[in-house]
């Protein structure tokens, strides 16, 4: 599933950063609007159209999927990268945008349903990663593929096999 990604720039209340960027809504196709467009601003803010991504479910997330459609809001996960691209500032300039970089502080490189895929890109550090809510279609849509494709495994506990000659487990003690 297509979805189109909103993002938001604000003015950083530190001197050591100049803006922050954050995910603040996605929306289910790609629309037709450009990848940087402005889409409205306020005191302090901007938000842009990021671009869209594709949504694709594995039958091996199902466990994730599922997790996260048992919440009371659930949720989409959108990795997004910082973007250093001086190509870029020059196309913003070209076509008619005020300051170079305008809209391309950030881009967006994964759309997620599964928490745990989220939080493996969280752990690296590199990337930014936002929850933003899921929006009923795609839910219904995540729910559709559940039903389909998930397959409940039964817990089994393993059994500890004794240590023998240690001084835990049932064996001799050393002396």
């Amino acid at each position: 599933m297509t979805i189109g990604v909103v993002v938001e720039k604000r003015s950083a209340l530190s001197r050591w950063t100049g803006e922050t960027w954050r995910t603040i809504a996605v929306i289910p196709g790609s629309g037709s609007a450009e990848p940087g467009c402005i889409l409205e601003t306020g005191s302090g803010w901007t938000r842009y159209y990021a671009g869209h991504l594709e949504l694709t479910l594995h039958r091996s997330g199902t466990a994730g999927y599922r997790q996260n459609l048992s919440a009371p809001e659930p949720l989409l996960y959108v990795v997004l990268r910082p973007r250093n691209d001086d190509r870029n500032d020059a196309m913003q300039i070209e076509h008619g945008r005020d300051e170079p970089g305008e809209g391309r502080g950030v881009e967006p490189f994964l759309v997620t349903a599964c928490p745990f895929e989220a939080q493996d890109y969280l752990d690296s550090g590199e990337e930014t990663v936002d929850a933003v809510r899921m929006p009923p279609p795609v839910a219904a849509w995540v729910q559709a593929f559940l039903d389909r494709h998930h397959v409940d495994e039964p817990f089994v506990k393993r059994k500890q096999k004794p240590k023998s000659g240690s001084f835990l487990g049932g064996g001799r003690h050393a002396r």
